[in-house]
């Protein structure tokens, strides 16, 4: 059974120690300021970052400022009875309708899996036969600071709801409707954990792949603590 409880994570006397001037440890980075640890938890995820931290207790860590502020749900899972689970194990294995339905329910999800990557591959698909398009296209590759590709970035056209995301290469494309083509276009870029960026292009400019860089976003540095908010 799982039981779901919210929390807020908040850094409430944040650090202004500088992280790359800190020496390395192995479970993250000296501070000689306060002669702490201090944890780097930025690409944690909710789950991970509240039961990292109530395990540990204190901690001085290093985190994204989206991380922070916001209500956190946390679920764990209580443990039943050898019995309950020998019982249930029984009765999936030996029921016709329950073995029929579980057939079924994967025979769906293979069709939608197999429908989905029908679909991105034709988003993806090269659009070499119609040159028209692709001088209305923008395209290119999203990576961070350290030219690692960026996934599920959104590629939005500004003041609109014409966007695209990025695959798991970091790249895109995105067809630009007629009535959106303008000498300057705007382009809004942004994926969660990095800073937002705006990218002007000429329409002289389109199809031309182009690469983007986008920053990390800000880190906040200190003492972490876990308040419980409620169920």
């Amino acid at each position: 059974m799982k039981k779901r409880k919210s929390y807020l994570i908040k850094v409430n006397n944040p650090c202004h120690a500088d992280w790359s001037s800190m020496k390395e440890v192995s479970s993250g980075r000296f501070c000689s300021e306060c002669s702490k640890t201090v944890v780097d938890l930025t690409k944690a995820t909710d789950q991970e970052l509240i039961a990292i931290i109530q395990s540990s207790g204190k901690i001085c860590g290093r985190l994204n400022s989206y991380q922070i502020n916001r209500k956190l749900i946390y679920t764990t899972e209580t443990r039943r009875k050898p019995t309950y689970y020998l019982l249930t194990s029984l009765l999936l294995f030996t029921s016709p309708a329950i073995v029929k339905a579980k057939s079924d329910v994967q025979a769906s999800v293979k069709l939608n899996t197999t429908e989905q990557e029908l679909l991105a591959k034709k988003a993806l698909k090269s659009n070499d036969e119609k040159p028209s398009e692709i001088k209305n296209e923008f395209k290119g590759i999203i990576v961070d600071e350290t030219s690692e590709p960026i996934i599920g970035c959104q590629i939005l056209i500004k003041n609109s709801n014409i966007k695209t995301t990025s695959s798991s290469k970091g790249k895109f494309k995105l067809l630009i409707p007629a009535n959106q083509l303008k000498d300057n276009i705007v382009f809004v870029v942004s994926s969660l954990g990095h800073e937002t960026k705006e990218i002007k292009v000429k329409r002289k400019n389109l199809g031309k792949p182009l690469k983007i860089v986008l920053k990390d976003s800000l880190f906040i540095l200190g003492k972490i603590a876990v308040i419980e908010t409620g169920e």
